[in-house]
């Protein structure tokens, strides 16, 4: 965050938002800031310009964890250098670690779980008018249908809210792209993951909510909706009204299509066992979709898939991703992997490592095994974790190897970016269709094009995780 400890006084009210973890995450914290633009408060990008800070956190692994503690230290000794600074902490680290974390870093001033938010900005703000409609919708509120399913609560009895239209989010920092989350929670219960009990149950948002709010993202500038769900795919099997995700995907791709600009539509965190040639066919149809997909097999052997509870088989997956790459063009396809969860032997880890080899996923993350409380995993036998680490980098070595294989296709190929910003030397930043925010590539422009342009060009040079264009 690079904190100063500068010594000046600030005017109230002036807010530096860091922001950490998935765009899970990032959607929340959109979300928040415009509740916090509802009472006319002051941000700042400069985090000695403010005086309160808050800080959205992650809390899915161990290495999240980390990363919250240490900037959440780093705020607090920020804290220290002036009378009145304030530090506040959001995110899925309170609905996990409150209690303790309360009495190990006392410098923090409140931290608020997602059912606390009306009282942050009561704090914030000092105001209580016009809180009660919010308190009453986070605290509050039922289900979003009559089925018994969709009870908003984590493991530990908090009511957890389900972003609705008058609660979304807006275009943050002028950037030509925005988060739009379709639904909350989980049903999946895999053996290692934790989100369950922070997130609750799977949600899905309304499709006139989600609609409504696309359209506001449209009319306030953004030219890429990237839409977020812990299983997208999953979305509307909880709707009593029958709603699909390849319907609401129609419907999105028609506001996306049916206006002046050229639109993109990016799908994050579809779950492979949950695929069908429905939904392909769906995803070939849409004309705002970039050949940009995010599918997570976690591992490639059948033994430990099933006891990650994953509900699937390598050769289901193969045979989706098969069909992914048949369907839409120049496709790009975004996986993760966990390395040394319980059962990934020596043979385990020989098979991935030679099926990722032939599928060849265009991009790849890869962590290793993290033990979480109240998972199932948690009282499995893990590989040791020095020999899980090196088994990682044999994957991130595997990777980059990838990488470079695909990138050396691409000079002379055409493609489109998004621009972002302009550098010092006046050359536009941005990503290109095949690239998601902050975890894939970027691209750049040999001509200076306006922010939120989406450019159409001729790739003239490529190397990992860069791409330079020549525009028409």
């Amino acid at each position: 965050m690079n904190y100063s400890l500068r010594q000046d006084s600030k005017p109230m009210s002036c807010i530096y938002l860091h922001r950490l973890g998935c765009p899970k995450i990032e959607a929340d914290h959109d979300t928040l800031q415009s509740w916090l633009q509802n009472e006319n408060i002051k941000f700042v990008q400069d985090i000695t310009k403010a005086d309160t800070v808050i800080i959205s956190t992650c809390a899915f692994i161990g290495d999240a964890r980390a990363e919250a503690i240490d900037s959440i230290l780093e705020a607090c000794r920020w804290k220290s250098g002036t009378e009145g600074r304030r530090v506040f902490v959001t995110g899925c680290l309170p609905i996990k670690h409150e209690a303790e974390l309360r009495e190990e870093i006392p410098e923090v001033d409140d931290w608020f779980a997602f059912n606390r938010w009306n009282e942050m900005i009561e704090t914030i703000t000092s105001k209580k008018d016009g809180i009660k409609k919010l308190s009453a919708e986070l605290n509050n509120k039922q289900p979003l249908t009559t089925s018994a399913s969709n009870n908003i609560r984590t493991h530990k009895g908090q009511i957890v809210p389900l972003i609705e239209e008058q609660l979304s989010s807006k275009r943050r920092n002028s950037l030509p792209y925005a988060y739009l989350r379709i639904a909350e929670g989980c049903d999946r219960r895999c053996a290692y993951c934790a989100i369950p009990g922070i997130r609750g149950s799977y949600r899905s948002r309304p499709v006139q909510s989600i609609l409504m709010e696309a359209d506001r993202l449209i009319n306030d500038g953004t030219r890429e909706i990237i839409l977020v769900a812990q299983e997208l795919n999953s979305y509307g099997r909880d709707l009593d009204s029958g709603e699909t995700i390849e319907q609401l995907l129609e419907k999105l791709d028609d506001r996306l299509t049916g206006t002046s600009n050229e639109m993109w539509l990016r799908l994050l965190y579809t779950h492979p066992p949950l695929y069908t040639d429905r939904f392909i066919k769906s995803l070939a149809n849409l004309k705002s979709l970039v050949p940009y997909l995010d599918f997570p097999i976690e591992h490639a052997d059948d033994s430990v898939l099933k006891t990650m509870g994953r509900g699937t088989t390598w050769g289901q997956m193969k045979k989706w991703i098969e069909m992914l790459r048949e369907s839409i063009p120049e496709l790009a396809l975004r996986t993760s992997i966990i390395v040394g969860h319980p059962g990934e032997g020596a043979k385990e880890f020989e098979i991935l490592c030679k099926r990722l080899e032939e599928v060849h996923f265009e991009r790849l993350g890869v962590f290793t095994f993290s033990r979480e409380e109240g998972t199932r995993a948690a009282n499995l036998q893990a590989v040791d974790e020095q020999e899980a680490e090196y088994r990682k980098g044999i994957l991130m070595n595997l990777a980059e190897e990838q990488a470079e294989a695909w990138y050396s296709t691409k000079p002379g190929c055409r493609t489109a970016m998004l621009v972002e910003e302009i550098d010092p030397n006046g050359m536009s930043i941005g990503r290109s269709k095949w690239d998601a925010p902050d975890v894939d590539g970027i691209a750049q422009c040999v001509e200076k094009a306006p922010i939120g342009e989406i450019i159409h060009g001729k790739i003239v040079s490529s190397e990992p995780y860069l791409l330079t264009i020549q525009p028409d």
